[in-house]
């Protein structure tokens, strides 16, 4: 059986077309850096099976993926509390990513 964390990478896998090759961790001083991504796909964390949810006010509970100046990114802005489990999900994510290519 799958670990939560990896239900929740293959899901970004599944969802997102275009492939990151750079994430940016925003804090929130940064979090207006996802309005420049073109092409932009937006997950919102609650659709993101076992990711944690916002809870904070004004924080969109989003990961935004998507090209600025023709490379492929990926953007989220997350809170201290979560960033740990965030950060086992997008690891497992791009090691699928790197998987499937």
């Amino acid at each position: 059986m799958s670990k939560p964390y990896e239900i929740a990478a293959n899901y970004l896998l599944q969802t997102v077309p275009n492939k990151p090759v750079i994430g940016i961790i925003c804090g929130s001083g940064l979090s207006g850096l996802s309005n420049s991504v073109e092409n932009a796909t937006t997950v919102m964390y609650e659709d993101i099976p076992g990711f944690p949810q916002a809870t904070v006010p004004g924080h969109k509970g989003e990961l935004v993926f998507g090209t600025i100046g023709g490379t492929c990114f990926a953007v989220v802005r997350i809170m201290k509390y979560s960033l740990i489990l965030i950060l086992i999900i997008l690891n497992n994510y791009y090691k699928l990513l790197t998987i499937s290519y």
